[in-house]
Order: structure tokens, then sequence, then C-alpha cells
């Protein structure tokens, strides 16, 4: 009896409690982002672009200055244009297509040949960790970009450069 053919069935199903363990995950992801102490990062950095972007203020002197980067703060500026009321929405939203998206690039950049319905179960896996239910991080946005700019890096060196420039904040 040959072990290494998968039933379908069992594969359909094994998919499926992957799939809703991945969308339990996100979800408790979505009701800790509508938390209020839990968005007080995602405050204080769309009021450091709001600063910069809106009034042309200097951060970095001030006793209150940013912790991160003036690339960063360059970076997230679109920020500043959100209306506060939409601010988390946005970004949980963001980070939510991130979270779909960075695990599958991960298994692209280790088996490029791989097609969706294959690279499914492991997107699935990621989808459970822990880091995925912080929605409201920039951290998530750096890492995709970095492996957009893996996979790209052979086929379209330009476009992983921008990719690897995003980066970094």
């Amino acid at each position: 009896m040959n072990h290494n053919v998968r039933h379908p069935i069992k594969s359909a199903s094994l998919l499926g409690i992957w799939a809703g363990l991945a969308l339990l995950n996100l979800s408790a992801g979505l009701v800790i982002a509508s938390s209020p102490e839990r968005q007080s990062d995602l405050d204080l950095v769309r009021s450091w672009t709001s600063a910069w972007l809106m009034e042309g203020s200097d951060l970095y002197p001030t006793p209150a200055a940013p912790d991160y980067p003036p690339h960063a703060i360059v970076s997230f500026a679109p920020l500043a244009l959100v209306s506060p009321d939409w601010v988390v929405p946005a970004w949980a939203s963001l980070n939510i297509g991130l979270a779909l998206l960075a695990p599958y690039l991960a298994v692209h950049w280790v088996r490029p040949t791989l097609g969706l319905p294959e690279a499914a179960f492991p997107v699935l896996l990621f989808l459970t960790w822990g880091g995925f239910r912080t929605l409201l991080q920039f951290s998530l946005l750096a890492v995709t970009c970095g492996l957009g700019s893996m996979v790209l890096s052979d086929k379209r060196p330009a476009r992983s450069g921008a990719a690897s420039a995003w980066r970094s904040p």
C-alpha cells in the first residue's frame, strides 16, 4: 500500500480545519485591534506623520522625538491623510491583506513553481501564528516588502529594489 498518496476527502477536511483556525486567528486580531489601548502606537505614529506632513514640523529636536528613523516617518506619512476615524480600520485592513500575502511570498520564494492550491496549506499554517493577531503593527509591511523583494530579485530586479527600499522602516 502506497502511503504517499493523499486521500482527497481527508486533504480537503484538513485544509478546511486549518482555514477555520486561520480565520479564527485573524478574527481575534480584529477584536484585539478594536480595543482602544491597542491603538496607541498607531495613534502616535499618525500624530508624528501628521505633524511632519501637514505642519512641516521637525520632529527630532524635541524631547518627545520619535523612536522611528526619519525615513520611517516619510514611509508612513500617508497615515496622516487618513481620517482619525478611519485610520484603525484602514491599517487593520491593510495588515489583513499583508497577512495573506506575506506567507504566500515566503512559500513562493522557497518553492517558486508551487501553485496557489499547493501553497494554500502552508499559508494557512502561517496564518494561525500569534503574530498575525497584531493587525495594527508596522513590521508586517516591512516583512512583506522584504519577501516581495526576494521573490522579484531574479526576474524583476528594479521592482525588487523598490520593494527592498520599503522594507526598512
